[in-house]
């Protein structure tokens, strides 16, 4: 296995954590598909495909569109976890340096690092208690390769990244424990503009490696030590569990820009569009739907498990008005995004893991589910089978 590999963390509960997100990616991929052929009318469409061959063929050119303080709204759109974080987010340049840098011109500035011939830029931040996002851009001098991590087949099926090996730390002794990736869009072949997702939900404290929850203002350090994406290049190598059962994997070859990329910058916090709902609802199991929480971008569930049991015990599911699964933010399977979606009324349900998963997603997840949703939606199917639910309504 190669190296690259031993960087990522593993989750006690990786099982759990594939099949959840496998499933949500499948709707994901069809959402966005679906989202984007609407978008299309005939004159908007066209405009917007000349553009994109103009200056996707003319890097130069595409090189002085505004990048510094709008890299969020060139990229929103496309990642796992959208949402319209230009709206709110903060910008680390003023309007005037921001140019001066779309110019091409050189600023010292402790939000630009440039080390092996790769500068990261990070332009700005908006966070709220459960993540904090980064507007990021990573110019290379060299240029990325053609197959770096499958750009050179780039569709509505497959997301554009950078996977990264880094350290984040939250003042205190607190350190985090994000491990998504740095999702967005090369724009050429020197340049790639994204956002990185950092889950507040995993900060635990160095000490005794308990979970914290962050204050309203903090001091966040990030620490990129190696970019690196996969290739076309690569060969098979077997994985055997013990019960014999044989995988044939492909490993692919990685390309590393390995350096020292350090960050550090005041965050703060906007709790000041959060809604959080008091439900108190207990099944007869036992578990219980004790809050529900909505933010401008995501919608969760604070639960209550009997003793004996962990949250990873069971499956919490988010439905919207329609009645339809909000698909997962990023990898966190316990957070909802809710862009693009109506929310103003969600259906909470808690399913037994095993059950959800061998049983009740194969309602929503076959291919004839559109024909079925006419007569019983998802929530409405759901709703005879979890262990608890609630109606939640947002006003």
């Amino acid at each position: 296995m190669r190296k690259w590999m031993e960087k990522i963390p593993v989750p006690d509960n990786l099982d759990q954590v594939v099949e959840k997100s496998l499933y949500q990616l499948k709707f994901e991929q069809k959402r966005k598909r679906r989202r984007r052929w609407a978008m299309a009318g005939s004159m908007t469409a066209a405009v917007f495909v000349v553009t994109l061959l103009f200056f996707g063929t003319h890097p130069a050119l595409a090189g002085k569109l505004p990048f510094i303080g709008h890299l969020f709204e060139q990229v929103e759109d496309d990642v796992a976890y959208s949402g319209k974080y230009s709206e709110k987010a903060e910008t680390l340049f003023s309007e005037e340096e921001a140019q001066k840098l779309d110019q091409g011109e050189v600023a010292k500035s402790p939000y630009i690092q440039t080390s092996s011939g790769v500068t990261v830029t990070v332009s700005e931040v908006y966070c709220n208690q459960y993540a904090l996002y980064l507007a990021v851009k990573i110019d290379c001098e060299e240029g990325f390769p053609a197959d770096f991590n499958g750009r050179d087949k780039a569709d509505e099926w497959h997301r554009e990244y950078i996977m990264h090996s880094s350290s984040s730390g939250f003042g205190e002794n607190f350190i985090g424990g994000s491990t998504e990736w740095i999702e967005g869009q090369f724009k050429d072949d020197h340049t790639f503009v994204g956002i990185y997702r950092e889950d507040l939900g995993a900060v635990r404290d160095d000490e005794n490696y308990e979970l914290v929850s962050l204050p309203e203002t903090f001091t966040y350090t990030w620490k990129i030590d190696d970019l690196f994406g996969m290739s076309s290049v690569g060969s098979e190598w077997k994985l055997h569990k013990p019960d014999g059962t044989e995988y044939v994997l492909w490993d692919e070859e990685c390309k590393h820009y390995q350096g020292q990329w350090n960050f550090e910058m005041e965050i703060h916090k906007d709790e000041s569009r959060t809604r959080t709902i008091e439900v108190g609802e207990t099944g007869d199991s036992g578990v219980g739907i004790d809050t529900v929480i909505k933010t401008p971008y995501e919608v969760t569930a604070n639960l209550s498990v009997p003793e004996g049991y962990t949250a990873s015990d069971y499956m919490l599911v988010i439905c919207d008005s329609d009645g339809d699964i909000l698909p997962c933010q990023g990898s966190n399977t316990s957070i909802y995004n809710i862009y693009q979606r109506n929310t103003d009324k969600v259906y909470v349900f808690v399913c037994d893991y095993h059950e959800y998963f061998n049983e009740l997603k194969i309602y929503r997840w076959k291919g004839d589910y559109e024909e079925k949703k006419k007569e019983k939606t998802f929530a409405e199917y759901l709703s005879e089978h979890a262990l608890v639910s609630a109606e939640v309504t947002f006003e």
